[in-house]
C-alpha cells in the first residue's frame, strides 16, 4: 500500500501559509455579558443540584461562546486550498476546501456594524467599523468569501489584494454579478 492520497481529496491536516483573522463574534459589551454568563453559569454548575447544574452548563457554554468566539480564514498557497474557520476557547473548527471554484478576487466594502435599541424600539444606535474587504469570487460573482478585512485605506487594500492575487494566481477584478437567467 502506498501513502499517496488521491488528487481530489484534501488533507484536513494541512498547515496554513497565511492566516487572516476577522475578530471576535461580539464587541466588548457583548463579551462582558459573555463573561457575566460564564461566571454565573460556573457557579450554578458547582451548586451540585441537578436542575441548576443543567441550566448552569447551558449558560456557561453560551457565555464561553460569547466571550471567546472568533472567526477567520487560512490559506495554503502551495496546495491551493483555504479554510474558513471559527474558534471557541482556542479550538479551531473548519474544513479545507479548494480555491479552484473561486477564480477571481475583488475589493468591496466589508463594514462591520452592530445595532442596539431600547425596549420600545424607537431609539436605535448603529455602530459601524468602516473597512474594505478582499473577497474570493466564483465565476458568476454570486458566491463570495471574505479573506481579509483592511482599514478604510484603498491604497493599502489594493496592495494587499495584489499580493494575494499573485500568491493564489487569481485575477483581481471589479465585483460585477452576472445574470444567470434571461429576461422573458
Amino acid at each position: 500500500m502506498s501513502n499517496i492520497e488521491p488528487p481530489d481529496e484534501i488533507n484536513q491536516n494541512s498547515k496554513p501559509d497565511d492566516t487572516f483573522k476577522h475578530g471576535y463574534f461580539f464587541r466588548p459589551p457583548g463579551r462582558f455579558v459573555g463573561f457575566a454568563l460564564t461566571f454565573g453559569g460556573f457557579f450554578m454548575c458547582i451548586s451540585f443540584l441537578i436542575v441548576p447544574m443543567l441550566i448552569g452548563s447551558l449558560i456557561l457554554a453560551f457565555g464561553v461562546y460569547m466571550l471567546t468566539g472568533t472567526s477567520g480564514v487560512e490559506i495554503n498557497y502551495s496546495k491551493n486550498i483555504f479554510k474558513e474557520y471559527y474558534t471557541i476557547i482556542g479550538i479551531k473548527f473548519g474544513k479545507w476546501v479548494s480555491l479552484d471554484p473561486y477564480p477571481f478576487l475583488s475589493i468591496m466594502s466589508a463594514n462591520k456594524s452592530n445595532n442596539a435599541s431600547d425596549i420600545t424600539g424607537l431609539n436605535k444606535t448603529v455602530v459601524s467599523d468602516l473597512a474594505y474587504g478582499i473577497y474570493l469570487l466564483n465565476n458568476s460573482h454570486r458566491k463570495k468569501v471574505l479573506l481579509k478585512r483592511t482599514p478604510q485605506i484603498m491604497d493599502q487594500t489594493v496592495l494587499e489584494a495584489e499580493k494575494i492575487a499573485e500568491l493564489t494566481g487569481k485575477e483581481l477584478m471589479k465585483y460585477n454579478p452576472r445574470r444567470l437567467l434571461k429576461n422573458r
